[in-house]
């Protein structure tokens, strides 16, 4: 279920959720998908401090029309181990669609705090 949570306590509860794995290591002991690896792909330590937009980095990761499926069940299960947060929420301009929101994305350490293991 979706909630809040301080910053203070982020890195307790995301070590709690990770079960102890880095997304590398999670990667490497084949316990993520090529989904999710695509779209981490995109926060690698040189972008660290990254932020996309959903639509962005869903285009940037190759979902959508003529490409992977299920982008918003990756990127819930991104959330639900909190390789990713939601660092920002914007409504669309009426020239988009007038219901959908974009989310913006980020794995900063602003975020995440340096006691995540």
């Amino acid at each position: 279920k979706a909630g809040f949570i301080s910053k203070q306590w982020f890195p307790y509860f995301a070590n709690f959720r990770r079960d102890g794995y880095d997304f590398d290591a999670l990667w490497d002991d084949e316990k993520a998908s090529i989904r999710q690896k695509k779209i981490m792909d995109f926060y690698l330590e040189e972008n660290a401090e990254a932020e996309y937009f959903s639509s962005e980095l869903k285009k940037k990761a190759g979902f959508g029309k003529g490409g992977e499926k299920g982008f918003d069940g990756v990127i819930t299960a991104l959330q639900m181990q909190t390789y990713l947060c939601v660092r920002d929420f914007r409504q669309r301009t009426k020239r988009e669609k007038p219901t959908a929101g974009l989310s913006l994305f980020t794995v900063r350490r602003s975020i995440s705090g340096d006691g995540i293991m």
